[in-house]
C-alpha cells in the first residue's frame, strides 16, 4: 500500500495515538492532513505570515507534547479541537504584541460618526467599519448587536442563543482581531 493511500485510511485518533508512542511519522500526516487549513485560520486572523506559521510550530509541538489533550471519547472531530487551539494561540500571540492601543476603551457606535469630524477619525473609522464586515459571522454579530445597536450583552446573547461566557469569548476575540487588522 502506498503512502499517501495509508494516510488517508488513517484516522485522526489513530495518528494521535501513535504520536503518545513517539511516532514522528503520525505526527507528519497529522501536519500534511491538517496544516493548510490551520494556516489559513492563523493567517485570517494574524495577517501576518512569520506569525501564522510560527502558530502553526507551536500548535504541532503542543500535539506532539502532549497529544492526550484530545480524545474522541471527549467529543468533537480533531480539526474541531485543532482550529480551537490555533484560535487561541493567535489569540497570545496578538496579546503579546500589545504594543498597540488598547480598542477597548474605543467606541463602536453611531455616536462615533457624529465626532469624527477631522479626516484621521473618518478614516480609522471607515477602516474599522471594514474590518468588521471582516470579521467571521458570530464575531461581526456580536460586535454589531452590543456595540453598535446598543443592545445589552444579556440581550445579545438571547439573540444569538448562546451563553454569556461564549458572547465574552466572541468579543474578546472580536476586539483582538479587529485590533490586529487596523493595528489600532
Amino acid at each position: 500500500m502506498n503512502s499517501v493511500k495509508q494516510d488517508a485510511e488513517e484516522t485522526d485518533s489513530f495518528l494521535l495515538e501513535r504520536c503518545r508512542d513517539r511516532d514522528k511519522d503520525a505526527l507528519s500526516v497529522l501536519m500534511r492532513r491538517h496544516a493548510p487549513r490551520a494556516y489559513i485560520l492563523a493567517h485570517r486572523m494574524l495577517n501576518d505570515t512569520h506569525e501564522a506559521e510560527d502558530v502553526l510550530q507551536e500548535v504541532f509541538l503542543k500535539i506532539w507534547m502532549r497529544p492526550e489533550k484530545w480524545s474522541p471519547e471527549k467529543g468533537g472531530l480533531f480539526s474541531t479541537w485543532l482550529h480551537k487551539v490555533v484560535v487561541h494561540q493567535c489569540l497570545d500571540f496578538i496579546r503579546k504584541r500589545k504594543d498597540s492601543d488598547d480598542i477597548d476603551g474605543m467606541e463602536i457606535t453611531a455616536s462615533c460618526r457624529d465626532v469624527a469630524t477631522d479626516i484621521d477619525q473618518k478614516e480609522r473609522l471607515e477602516s474599522l467599519q471594514q474590518a468588521i464586515q471582516r470579521l467571521p459571522a458570530r464575531q461581526r454579530s456580536a460586535v454589531v448587536l452590543c456595540y453598535q445597536e446598543g443592545y445589552t450583552q444579556k440581550e445579545a446573547m438571547e439573540m444569538l442563543g448562546i451563553g454569556m461566557k461564549a458572547l465574552e469569548s466572541l468579543l474578546s476575540r472580536a476586539k483582538a482581531t479587529l485590533r490586529q487588522l487596523n493595528n489600532l
